[in-house]
């Protein structure tokens, strides 16, 4: 019983030593991911420059950490992130075209730059219409972080070795509209 009295002094320490200090953001935690992956391929490659790398960017989120200066910390955190910003937005989109490689060709909005998805055979039943109308109306709704898009079929051609057909896409959002080519029947464009 004596070791649970002693253990809950020094947390009660601790605590006290961390009260007005600056704590985990994500510039903190992108540091240490990176201190991480370099800790890793130091076991790999051997060099001294991995080993101290390292330890200089253990220090720094250290430092961040246990800092009482907020708000320099907090700029600091508001510059990583515009800059992590477009680099994230990206690897959300490539996640997300990934995810449905299979049945929707997914695309973005030039005007809100929302995610769009269209399913792969869209436009293949409308192929043989010579017009350009709007056959879907817009749906909306979240799916796997994007947006399902309207759809209408156009002319049908044959475009690198498959069957490509032009199909219009309508935001759901904004409401802007644009023309684009995907593979019919399932296929890859």
């Amino acid at each position: 019983m004596k070791t649970n009295g002693m253990f809950q002094r020094i947390m009660e320490k601790y605590r006290r030593f961390l009260y007005g200090r600056y704590g985990h953001d994500s510039l903190n935690r992108f540091i240490s991911v990176v201190a991480l992956v370099l800790c890793a391929l130091s076991f790999l490659i051997r060099s001294t420059l991995f080993p101290l790398t390292v330890f200089i960017l253990l220090f720094i989120s250290l430092f961040r950490q246990l800092s009482k200066n907020h708000a320099r910390r907090a700029r600091e955190n508001q510059i990583y992130e515009r800059a992590a910003k477009p680099v994230k937005k990206y690897l959300k989109f490539q996640y997300t075209r990934f995810k449905l490689r299979n049945t929707h060709k997914v695309f973005t909005c030039a005007k809100c730059h929302s995610i769009l998805r269209v399913p792969k055979n869209a436009g293949a039943h409308a192929g043989s219409q010579s017009g350009g109308g709007q056959s879907g109306g817009g749906q909306s709704g979240k799916h796997a972080g994007g947006q399902s898009a309207g759809q209408a079929g156009g002319k049908a051609s044959r475009h690198g070795g498959g069957l490509a057909v032009r199909v219009e896409i309508k935001c759901p959002k904004c409401g802007s509209s644009f023309t684009r080519r995907i593979a019919a029947g399932g296929k890859n464009n």
